[in-house]
């Protein structure tokens, strides 16, 4: 049995004007003028159809979560929506589900549901329905993971971030003996791609939302050519709910 590799991590809050209000739902949670939750987005209008989003969608999330919804190019925007939540709500209620897929034919504000979200706010039998629906955050209960792509190599490596609290603004590695982080550029299927110079691991990787938040996981097992059982890595953290 391979020994487990021991990832650390460290998380860093920086403040942005992103995080000092605007949600509706933001505010002080202890009441005590204490850091503010996050704040969520606008309540936006459009109709909502459903499709069968089991299989890995544009933004490569392996495995696909329970709830997911593909958006229009204009709100994917090349990838920048992946992993955002959508608090969604029709006509049998509410469901919050995870921006996995683009949508190409849909209307900038029209959602296309996955089967199992579809369900919990509409009857399957409708079709299509209207739909009001905002950014939150993600209700994640563990740690950011990363998928390590299987065609990594020395000179040539990608990774996708999953299961993050807030959307990912940047990501950034560095390879054992490396003194400085690396930028990855964000390909429009959600690949984090560092190329054109050689890296060993293990690796570090650095997340940062969009609020500004940054997660650091160290000691990354990165060994290639990679099993499929080293494709899949927990990160020991995510992102806080609070915004300062």
């Amino acid at each position: 049995m391979r020994p487990r590799s021991r990832i650390t991590a460290s998380l860093l809050v920086f403040a942005l004007s992103a995080c000092g209000g605007g949600g509706k739902d933001g505010g002080d949670p202890g009441g005590g003028g204490g850091p503010a939750l996050c704040p969520v987005g606008p309540e936006k209008t459009g109709s909502a159809t459903s499709y069968d989003a089991s299989g890995v969608g544009a933004c490569g999330w392996d495995p696909a979560p329970a709830l997911g919804v593909a958006v229009s190019p204009a709100v994917f925007a090349a990838s920048a929506a992946c992993g955002t939540c959508l608090e969604i709500t029709g006509p049998l209620g509410k469901a919050t589900a995870v921006v996995v897929d683009s949508c190409p034919s849909c209307a900038d504000a029209a959602l296309d549901l996955g089967a199992a979200t579809f369900a919990r706010v509409a009857d399957p039998a409708a079709g299509r329905v209207d739909v009001t629906w905002r950014t939150v955050p993600c209700p994640v209960d563990g740690p950011i993971r990363y998928r390590l792509s299987p065609a990594s190599n020395a000179w040539w490596f990608g990774i996708v971030p999953m299961d993050h609290r807030h959307p990912i603004a940047a990501l950034e590695a560095r390879g054992a003996g490396d003194a400085t982080f690396r930028t990855l550029e964000r390909s429009g299927t959600n690949l984090f791609v560092g190329a054109g110079v050689q890296i060993a691991g293990p690796l570090a990787i650095r997340a940062t939302d969009v609020h500004g938040h940054v997660l650091v996981d160290e000691n990354v097992p990165f060994a290639p050519p990679l099993d499929p059982a080293a494709q899949l890595v927990s990160g020991a953290a995510n992102f806080p709910e609070t915004c300062p």
